[in-house]
């Protein structure tokens, strides 16, 4: 009986490293990380920090947060922000940049200086009746 339970326990203990080797994922190597900009602190700079790919990887060696001067970068015509390097490069041959872009993807409000406009589109074809009578159009 001593015997039979410990290969049990064995064969157990085999079973869950196995699982485990199965299920852990792999280090993460530097092309596996992506930069993303902390939010403008109360100094005026903001922190490049280096993000994992989610679900992929876990550890390895994240390159240091940077900090910027400033909380926002605009670049000359025919160069752009380089998030790597933390500073305007020159577009690479067949690309181009009109300069002074800001990207925005995500707000809460409209950020200062944009402004929203909406216009109500008429169509006849939706009309009950279609109606044509009140159309400003050339036939």
């Amino acid at each position: 009986m001593g015997i039979r339970l410990m290969c049990r326990g064995l064969l157990v203990c085999l079973i869950s490293v196995w699982v485990s080797l199965i299920y852990a994922l792999r280090t993460c190597q530097p092309e596996d990380y992506h930069f993303e900009f902390t939010e403008c602190d109360a100094t005026g700079g903001r922190w490049r920090v280096s993000v994992p790919a989610s679900d992929t990887c876990e550890g390895g060696k994240p390159r240091a947060p940077r900090r910027t001067q400033g909380c926002s970068v605009s670049c000359e015509p025919g160069w752009y922000f380089s998030v790597g390097e933390l500073e305007c490069a020159s577009c690479p041959n067949g690309t181009y940049s009109l300069g002074g872009g800001v990207r925005y993807d995500s707000w809460q409000t409209l950020p200062s200086g944009f402004t929203s406009y909406a216009e109500v589109f008429r169509s006849a074809f939706f009309l009950k009746g279609r109606r044509h009578g009140d159309l400003n159009c050339s036939e």
